[in-house]
């Protein structure tokens, strides 16, 4: 039952036009976040493995509704671009020549956008397959405003880097981090944060003030082959309410940095893909992968990342 609700779910957040250009479509393009030339690098046997995979549940549970262990073709879809859009916007950064060099606006742009088009999707399916969960159970619909606001957000977001495109144009960002590790690593992520205090508690955003615009930080794991793993983090500069975590991070050395990095994904988001051994070790602190962090005290936030400190789990180095 809740495999056909979620193909329920998948067939009425179906679109009629191209959220890039406008233009009516029909057949969607399968769209990667993480670039395909990137996921197999980390897979294995042409799977890739998500944190959902840490859940206490049956393998079938696990392989069905959350999508733990999807193939290559299946990771990080999204479907709300068509085939021409995705081919003329995101052709350029999806290739090993250009990961490998230092990120320009450009890249940050399509990043971003990638993401926001990315999450605006899952949270539009999650959106509907919530309420489609809520009339099986009990007759009615269910609306989750928190949800509408959050696609509202990314969904200006997402408006501002078209619009720059349209006018032949990239968004200006601040760079946290642009680093090119001399090594591969055993995970892939593109996914964006929002952050209700920086990395040493200091208070960014009310995350329960739904009338304030929110922006976010992205950040960029990309593993390009056996010797070489790009990494970066940046925001619109447009968000100077981020630039406390950029000072920060400035303070930081590379180790401390990267450390950091792995806390703020283990602790903020499952958007990202990995290896069966970075599974294996997340089971370890699953209390602490992805919990709900904006219901933390800043006193709670900073134990969990003292706590994760001591677990020595660090996502780079697994």
């Amino acid at each position: 039952m809740a495999h056909e609700l979620h193909k329920k779910a998948a067939s009425q957040i179906k679109g009629e036009k191209c959220y890039i250009c406008g233009k009516k479509c029909t057949s969607f393009c399968d769209s990667h976040s993480i670039p395909k030339f990137i996921l197999k690098n980390i897979a294995e046997s042409g799977h890739v493995y998500l944190p959902t995979a840490t859940k206490n549940q049956d393998i079938e549970v696990l392989k069905k509704i959350y999508k733990s262990f999807p193939g290559i073709n299946e990771a990080q879809l999204f479907k709300n671009i068509c085939r021409d859009c995705d081919n003329k916007v995101f052709n350029s950064i999806e290739n090993v020549d250009t990961t490998l060099k230092p990120f320009t606006n450009k890249e940050y742009s399509l990043y971003a956008l990638k993401i926001l088009l990315h999450d605006i999707y899952i949270k539009e399916y999650c959106c509907c397959l919530d309420s489609l969960n809520h009339l099986e159970l009990t007759g009615h619909g269910s609306i989750h405003f928190d949800w509408l606001a959050d696609i509202k957000d990314m969904a200006g977001n997402a408006n501002y880097y078209i619009d720059a495109l349209e006018n032949h144009a990239y968004v200006n960002h601040n760079v946290v981090l642009d680093v090119v590790l001399e090594k591969k690593v055993n995970f892939a992520c593109v996914t964006k944060l929002l952050l209700g205090q920086s990395y040493t508690g200091k208070p960014i955003y009310d995350l329960y003030d739904y009338g304030v615009p929110f922006g976010f930080v992205y950040v960029l794991v990309l593993p390009i082959d056996d010797n070489h793993t790009k990494i970066s983090m940046f925001y619109r500069k447009k968000h100077k309410i981020y630039n406390v975590l950029k000072n920060e991070f400035d303070d930081m050395t590379l180790e401390d940095k990267l450390q950091a990095i792995s806390n703020l994904i283990i602790m903020h988001t499952e958007d990202f893909t990995c290896t069966k051994r970075v599974i294996d070790k997340l089971r370890k602190i699953r209390k602490i992968v992805s919990e709900e962090v904006s219901e933390f005290s800043i006193e709670e936030y900073l134990q969990r990342i003292k706590k994760l400190n001591e677990s020595k789990i660090n996502l780079f180095n697994i």
